[in-house]
């Protein structure tokens, strides 16, 4: 499994990374500024639970949604 960085509004490919644990994820994106990361307004992601406090703490001003997918997959 890895982890695809892409932009929302473009689709552009920005990174994959071939290790989703969280502690790899939070070392990846501590990489950018605070600064940087506060610039972040949205995270969609899939409904893996670790993720959520991990996405809380590296990008604060975030709001978090759940892919189409599995939304469409738990009805």
């Amino acid at each position: 499994m890895c982890f695809i960085v892409s932009g929302a509004d473009t689709g552009q490919l920005f990174d994959s990374l071939s290790d989703r644990r969280n502690f790899k994820l939070r070392a990846y994106f501590q990489r950018f500024t605070l600064k940087a990361r506060k610039k972040v307004t949205h995270i969609v992601m899939n409904m893996n639970a670790s993720y959520g406090s991990f996405v809380k703490d590296v990008f604060p001003c975030a709001k978090i949604s759940i892919d189409r997918f599995h939304v469409i997959q738990q009805l």
